[in-house]
């Protein structure tokens, strides 16, 4: 678009550098030519790309986070196949490589909602994550909710042991156990509407709202 604008206006740019905006792991394999969008020198009215974030320095390692990547384009994995295992990448606008200049760590997650390719996960080194127990659910919602933490202790235990139970409820019906994410979400409800978990109409619809998950084909026929 800003060369459009560019050649709208009679500025056009010579070379396409000056119209290329890195991306993350360009700024992590080589911050310095990330910094001049591939190019060795920009034109003097063209600024230098601004970093994702706070750089530690040209040659400081990298840290790069690939979150919930089932959840993208089923070509993503595949297009990080050369990228992660060659640690360099080709900018075709440019025709150029860009390659590691020093230590790049990544850290992929997944939810498996997707199955990933096998040729991307013999790359990577697999650790899977249990659920987290009663006793890390309630220090997960102390962290949360820190000014909460003396005096509903208790409720965040009792929508703990729901959760739990919940959990080995979804075993054995093949449906989805309420996450993490979601028991933070009932412990919210709980603090807003001042309940414990129960038998209250409340508590049910808060429930059932938050922590029941039904599959589409469930969903459907109900």
């Amino acid at each position: 678009m800003r060369r459009l604008r560019d050649a709208h206006a009679n500025q056009l740019h010579p070379g396409l550098e000056p119209y290329i905006e890195p991306r993350v792991l360009w700024w992590a394999f080589d911050p310095p030519s990330a910094q001049l969008r591939g190019a060795k020198e920009l034109p003097g009215n063209v600024k230098e790309a601004l970093p994702p974030g706070v750089l530690r320095g040209n040659d400081h390692p990298s840290v790069v986070l690939i979150d919930e990547i089932d959840k993208a384009d089923p070509d993503v994995p595949n297009d990080l196949l050369v990228s992660l295992g060659s640690q360099q990448f080709r900018v075709e606008d440019l025709g150029r490589e860009v390659t590691v200049q020093s230590r790049v760590l990544v850290f992929i997650t997944s939810n498996n909602e997707r199955s990933l390719p096998a040729a991307f996960l013999r790359r990577c080194v697999i650790h899977s994550l249990d659920q987290p127990s009663e006793t890390l659910l309630i220090k997960i919602a102390e962290t949360h909710f820190p000014t909460q933490a003396a005096v509903n202790n208790g409720m965040f235990t009792a929508v703990a042991k729901k959760v739990l139970e919940m959990r080995d409820g979804a075993r054995d019906s093949a449906q989805p156990p309420p996450s993490t994410a979601e028991f933070l979400d009932a412990v919210r409800a709980c603090l807003k509407f001042n309940i414990q978990p129960g038998d209250t109409d409340l508590w049910k619809a808060i429930s059932s709202a938050v922590l029941i998950k039904k599959t589409q084909e469930t969903a459907t026929t109900s």
